[in-house]
């Protein structure tokens, strides 16, 4: 849900200015802890007066009751809010109905990156110990003396999945690793120009930290980073590396945004900060 809140400071500060100072401070602080969670999402300054009006994100009114509260400025503060409802005339409505498709009813976003390996227990000791992904359950194995196997998961009606493992990996999609035997296995890897060609990208914080961290896990990497200085991805900082079987995958980060950001008022999904 989308409100319209605006908050003045009506209230007398009470404690010398040292205190006023810091208690302004602690303020900005929370302001900003609040935009990463994607709570606040815009915020404009009333000229003239101390207030502001804002665009808050919240799941109900009791989330944006606990986030306005935890404000340090909020005993002195007088708060108007009003809930939001999308407009048929809205003009940036109209705008991406004529560029963005409506799609799959309920949409969500993705749920899991599915991968079939040549060796599950050796994928996961990699994904768990160098990556640092979660293990969670496992299923299989999955077989059938049917077409079942060739009607849903489009392979060799004797193909077997010997065993499926679920992980989590930081915030962002699962991981789901398979290990297949099939009469008909191509145990050739793609490569990036081949139809079907993919890789897994992984944010950092600290892109020059964490490719350290893989050189010295002995991880092979392809190349020297590159820095993107210009376009729509400038700001940007990637290098490729291949897993112990030759699965490609990137190390990547920008800190500071993309420069595409300036142009457009949504944002691609960030995995440092996933409400947004």
């Amino acid at each position: 849900m989308e409100f319209l809140v605006q908050i003045e400071i009506t209230g007398r500060l009470e404690g010398d200015a040292d205190s006023q100072r810091e208690l302004r401070e602690r303020e900005s602080q929370r302001a900003r802890e609040l935009a990463e969670t994607g709570m606040l999402v815009r915020l404009w300054r009333i000229p003239g007066r101390w207030a502001n009006w804002g665009i808050w994100n919240a799941k109900s009114t009791d989330e944006l009751h606990a986030a306005l509260t935890s404000l340090p400025l909020f005993p002195y503060a007088t708060v108007t809010v009003h809930a939001l409802a999308s407009h048929p005339s809205d003009p940036a409505a109209r705008q991406t109905e004529a560029s963005v498709s409506t799609g799959i009813p309920g949409l969500r976003g993705g749920d899991h990156f599915g991968v079939t390996v040549p060796d599950i227990e050796a994928a996961t000791e990699f994904f768990r110990d160098v990556i640092g992904c979660t293990t969670f359950y496992d299923i299989g194995p999955i077989r059938s003396d049917t077409d079942w196997m060739q009607t849903h998961l489009n392979v060799h009606p004797r193909a077997e999945v010997k065993k499926l493992r679920f992980l989590r990996c930081g915030h962002g999609l699962n991981l789901e690793l398979f290990e297949y035997s099939s009469p008909d296995q191509n145990t050739e890897l793609p490569k990036n120009s081949d139809y079907g060609g993919h890789h897994l990208a992984i944010y950092v914080d600290d892109f020059d930290k964490a490719l350290r961290y893989l050189k010295e896990k002995s991880v092979r990497i392809l190349g020297e980073p590159t820095i993107r200085r210009e376009g729509p991805s400038a700001g940007t900082t990637w290098v490729y590396f291949l897993t112990p079987w030759g699965m490609q995958m990137e190390l990547l980060s920008f800190p500071n945004g993309k420069a595409y950001e300036k142009n457009f008022k949504a944002r691609l999904w960030h995995p440092a900060f996933p409400a947004r």
